[in-house]
């Protein structure tokens, strides 16, 4: 097999998990095409820039021989990835409900700068070199301005979740804010860990690692546009409400006291009537109205 043979063969191989990120993206896509509809509109732009990274990361496998060629492809990368950090920081602002039109505007702003950075010729990337599987930067005597605005954006975003999850009081946005950051964390700390080592000099391509984690998020985010999957979802894992609640309900159901009926009517109603709060933004009239009971009622329930 000749030396040209191999690297083709080696970057078929290496081209997997890329095929895969790109054929699950568009098979979530198809089974959420529904509730795409009316997501938010930096999660649109969070998905439009996630799939340009996957078409540009794919582009790339066609320059292993070439790699010369293939600037203009690793700018197109950048640009994606820059767009996609970006984005999820708009998204978790927008969850939390910290985001505001200047704040729209200013994150709107920066990255169009580092995206300008990126294309000034000489300015970030110098050129691109093959690591025998993919390719890999030469970096430009500005080159940290992308790390810097990828792992900003990122930590920034962990950084907002967390506070909404520990500080806001409304309900539903501390659900939103939790599922992100289980979504999030795996990977943020994988592209952490691939920038780190591609600073430290080892020539590795961040993509092939990282589409995982991205899949992982997205199928998260996903899944939990729906309320009722919401509460699915977070009723999975130990030391939430929503656990708690379904655990309660299973223990009055199977355990080894006798059910009482009426003690588990009031528990189902408490419940419902909470879920119906929350979905009101703690409006007493409005959720009443949504339970189709008086709010006198409602709160004889609630004191109960």
């Amino acid at each position: 097999m000749s030396g040209g043979d191999g690297v083709i063969h080696l970057a078929s191989l290496y081209a997997l998990p890329s095929i895969l990120a790109l054929a699950t993206k568009v098979l979530i896509f198809w089974i959420a095409r529904y509730t795409l509809r009316d997501i938010r509109p930096w999660f649109r732009a969070f998905l439009f820039f996630l799939c340009g990274v996957n078409i540009a990361e794919l582009a790339g496998f066609t320059y292993l021989t070439r790699p010369e060629q293939a600037l203009p492809c690793l700018m197109a990368y950048y640009f994606f990835a820059l767009g996609a950090c970006i984005s999820l920081l708009g998204l978790s602002l927008d969850i939390s409900g910290q985001m505001t039109p200047t704040l729209n505007r200013c994150l709107i702003g920066y990255g169009a700068a580092a995206a300008l950075a990126l294309f000034i010729p000489g300015f970030t990337l110098l050129g691109v070199e093959s690591i025998g599987y993919h390719l890999t930067r030469v970096p430009g005597p500005y080159y940290w301005i992308l790390p810097v605005t990828i792992l900003g954006a990122l930590f920034a975003s962990l950084a907002v979740l967390a506070r909404c999850y520990a500080t806001n009081t409304n309900t539903f946005r501390k659900r939103r804010a939790l599922v992100m950051l289980i979504g999030n964390i795996p990977m943020v700390l994988m592209v952490a860990l691939v920038i780190t080592a591609m600073q430290l000099g080892y020539k590795i391509n961040a993509a092939v690692l990282v589409s995982f984690f991205i899949n992982f998020l997205l199928m998260v985010l996903v899944y939990t546009e729906a309320s009722e999957r919401l509460f699915n979802f977070l009723a999975a894992i130990p030391a939430t409400r929503e656990h708690a609640a379904v655990k309660g309900g299973h223990s009055l159901l199977f355990g080894r006291r006798p059910v009482m009926l009426r003690e588990s009517q009031a528990r189902f109603e408490r419940e419902m009537i909470e879920e119906a709060l929350e979905s009101c933004d703690g409006n007493q009239s409005r959720a009443a109205e949504m339970l189709g009971i008086s709010q006198d009622l409602l709160l004889r329930k609630l004191k109960g």
